[in-house]
């Protein structure tokens, strides 16, 4: 894998969303690159994970039955507050207002479904590594 995604390499990362066609697709295109890779389809799981172990860098889908990824964001806030500027919002619904609203003011980038291998990428490793000074793709 190309050297620009080092910043992936050997870092935990979840990733939370209902569709266990996206967690896969996910999970190849960040372990492709080195990362430990954890997926899980719900709300309920995502919050026990994140109370039980540590990790480096959380993607989250917005829209999901039960437990939405707001809750689970305001869940990570309090209960491991150093993850929050390392997590990434999915959503399929690029023009909700609420969402790009909230996820502005939590300084939390979204990435759009359909997504974009390469800006999913350069994204996480941006988070990861805030001082290359990347970020402007979310």
């Amino acid at each position: 894998m190309d050297d620009q995604y080092d910043a992936l390499r050997g870092r935990r990362i979840l990733v939370v969303d209902d569709s266990t066609q996206i967690t896969s697709l996910i999970r190849e295109i960040l372990r492709a690159c080195g990362a430990e890779v954890v997926t899980v389809n719900s709300g309920q799981q995502a919050m026990v994970r994140v109370q039980v172990d540590e990790f480096d860098l959380l993607l989250l889908d917005v829209k999901m039955p039960e437990t939405d990824g707001w809750r689970i964001l305001m869940f990570v806030r309090d209960v491991q507050p150093e993850l929050l500027p390392h997590t990434i919002l999915l959503t399929g619904d690029r023009y909700h207002a609420e969402t790009i609203h909230r996820a502005g003011q939590m300084a939390v980038p979204v990435i759009y479904k359909p997504f974009d291998v390469d800006e999913l990428r350069a994204v996480a490793c941006a988070l990861l590594n805030p001082a290359s000074g990347t970020l402007g793709a979310a």
